[in-house]
């Protein structure tokens, strides 16, 4: 899927669902903030947290809210990354971006 763009955003004074669920790859986490995008067609799906300003945990989850990818530091120094992640055209992925031990700032993907 060719649909290059970043979005942007902050963690701050965000707080974790009581529901929610902990991260597969770091059981230290906290303030986190959630997006949904829909793909158009069948593709791969990177998503890098490189430009942001923190240390990042980054899921990716189906719309049962299931956990399908974890990354804690796979990107650009404490940032995280998730590369070629499989979706499927109109099945919306939920992501989910927080930080390690609580950490704060802007998010940039």
């Amino acid at each position: 899927i060719d649909n290059p763009g970043t979005v942007t955003g902050t963690n701050a004074e965000a707080t974790l669902e009581a529901s929610e669920a902990v991260p597969s790859c770091q059981s230290n986490y906290d303030a986190s903030v959630w997006w949904v995008w829909t793909p158009s067609e069948n593709g791969l799906l990177t998503v890098d947290l490189s430009a942001s300003d923190f240390d990042t945990v980054l899921t990716l989850h189906d719309a049962s809210q299931a956990e399908e990818a974890c990354d804690d530091d796979g990107g650009t120094g404490l940032a995280s990354l998730i590369v070629n992640h499989p979706v499927t055209a109109g099945e919306p992925v939920y992501i989910r971006v927080g930080g390690f031990g609580g950490a704060t700032g802007s998010i940039s993907m």
